[in-house]
């Protein structure tokens, strides 16, 4: 029952509709809303950094962002960008860092592809699906569209920091891959 008013007041907050048989599997939130989500209940309410290592370290990420790359950076270049590779063990990591039984899962990537994958395939592996949001924008946001201005091509456009929310470049060691960990 809390769930369903969670979704309802959610749906309102954010202008998404959570009618049953509507939803794809997960909703989309924008920033603010994940933000206040956090603060509500940050023992219960996570956000999942499903960009690569490099991305996270070198671009930052919001504060107590955990990191669980969905691809992994391959190092190889083909001419136009460089590779990545699926992580294997992306959902196992998923589950086993969180319990399915009482967290609520915000995935983001740079501006929200890998990050809606990420909600299906965590969805697909029985993690409930009224728990999981993919964060609209991403961290980095969209790219400016009008050829006009001075940002053109750049991301400025909506997403965690161009919403001015909170985020770092420092790491701790808890919040990062735990493949990575050996070294820690």
């Amino acid at each position: 029952m809390r769930a369903i008013i969670y979704l309802l007041w959610l749906s309102f907050m954010c202008g998404q509709s959570v009618v049953a048989g509507e939803v794809p599997g997960y909703v989309s939130i924008p920033p603010d809303a994940a933000f206040r989500m956090v603060q509500a209940e940050p023992e219960r309410v996570h956000l999942v950094d499903v960009r690569t290592q490099p991305e996270y370290q070198l671009v930052g990420h919001p504060a107590r962002a955990c990191n669980i790359p969905l691809l992994f950076w391959s190092g190889t270049f083909d001419g136009k960008q460089y590779g990545e590779t699926p992580n294997p063990d992306f959902t196992k990591e998923v589950f086993s860092r969180f319990d399915r039984s009482r967290d609520t899962l915000v995935f983001f990537c740079r501006s929200g592809g890998r990050s809606a994958k990420a909600c299906a395939a965590c969805i697909a592996g029985g993690w409930p699906a009224e728990r999981v949001f993919n964060l609209e924008g991403g961290f980095e946001g969209d790219k400016v569209k009008d050829t006009s201005s001075p940002h053109f091509g750049q991301r400025r456009v909506n997403g965690w920091k161009n919403a001015g929310l909170p985020w770092t470049y420092d790491i701790d060691s808890r919040d990062i891959y735990v493949g990575d960990r050996s070294g820690s």
